[in-house]
């Protein structure tokens, strides 16, 4: 296998923004129509409180292990990928998330054939995936994972655990800093009212479907691979299903504020 280092990647983002005070607080990111940039081809939106970004790794490339103070989430959107987090190893199926604790070694591994595609959320300003200077915060030795703790969990609409209401789904994975939660809307016309954190910032991926993203007097259709940023100062927003089908959404929130 190719071992991949670590290297500055570029941001390539287009923005859409509102003069009004409710849409300034709602940022969305068309992440579909940005070019990839870098190594991993990353297409990312970064903030000072959290950074989201879609990668296309190449086939065969196994990334440089390391760690760092904060979490993160990862989580495969077609192929299966290898994640090692510690001294353990663990094949991640499409929509199964990982989130590596504090300051504890990982990486990932890509398999043969096609290019795989994942999602990684980090609470923190990911300044090195914009292409400038980023200095982790860790410790000087990479900790072990601790004994017992869940860092590996099955997200797909076809597991089980999930809490239903109507014919909404959700199912909610999380780690000390950080968690996501899976939000399934299962036919034409639900919806799910989602309110602001008081953690921090919010950043919502829409995975599959063209769900309309409702705040304040606005409603606008939402393409998969659109990031919705919810500032802790927004009012509520609501997603709801296209009326041709249903829609499937990620929600990554800090737990704390750093």
């Amino acid at each position: 296998m190719r071992t991949l280092a670590v290297a500055a990647l570029l941001l390539a983002v287009v923005t859409i923004t509102a003069p009004d005070a409710q849409t300034a607080a709602i940022i969305v990111h068309d992440i579909a129509s940005a070019p990839g940039r870098g190594a991993i081809q990353l297409k990312a939106a970064v903030t000072d409180e959290g950074s989201v970004g879609f990668a296309l790794a190449r086939p065969s490339v196994t990334q440089t292990g390391h760690h760092h103070q904060q979490e993160q989430v990862v989580l495969p959107l077609e192929k299966p990928m290898n994640f090692t987090i510690g001294n353990t190893t663990s094949a991640l199926n499409k929509y199964t998330a990982a989130i590596p604790p504090s300051n504890t070694h990982h990486f990932y591994a890509t398999n043969d054939g096609e290019p795989t595609p994942f999602i990684e959320y980090q609470p923190v300003r990911r300044d090195d995936w914009v292409g400038l200077p980023y200095k982790p915060l860790q410790t000087p030795e990479a900790l072990q994972p601790p004994a017992g703790r869940e860092m590996i969990r099955d997200l797909s609409p076809a597991s089980g655990g999930w809490t239903t209401t109507g014919a909404t789904r959700t199912k909610e994975f999380s780690g000390d800093q950080i968690k996501i939660v899976m939000i399934a809307l299962g036919r034409a016309g639900t919806s799910i009212e989602l309110p602001p954190s008081t953690a921090g910032r919010q950043f919502l991926y829409v995975l599959e479907g063209k769900p309309s993203l409702m705040d304040g007097s606005s409603r606008r259709a939402v393409a998969p691979h659109t990031v919705v940023e919810m500032s802790a100062s927004a009012k509520p927003i609501r997603f709801e299903a296209p009326t041709d089908g249903t829609a499937l959404i990620a929600l990554f929130s800090p737990l704390r504020r750093n």
